[in-house]
């Protein structure tokens, strides 16, 4: 759950929003059949991607007993 949490503030950064505008139960964050994390907007999340320009979003979680860390890059018109 941290890494999922950490993902979602990872892609409000990327908005340069924080959380505002948006709630974090519209960015979900899923996994691949090998693991590899990648989220789907929805709501509001999905609308500041758009208005962005965003075409994709790339994100990856690490982590080790103890600590989690999460980073997001937005991919899109003018960036």
């Amino acid at each position: 759950m941290a890494g999922d949490f950490s993902v979602k503030e990872a892609v409000s950064k990327c908005f340069g929003t924080g959380v505002r505008n948006f709630s974090l139960m519209d960015i979900e964050v899923l996994r691949d059949s090998l693991g590899k994390p990648y989220v789907k907007l929805y709501g509001g999340a999905e609308k500041i991607f758009l208005e962005m320009g965003g075409k994709a979003l790339h994100v990856s979680i690490s982590n080790t007993k103890d600590l989690v860390m999460a980073y997001a890059v937005l991919e899109g018109e003018g960036f």
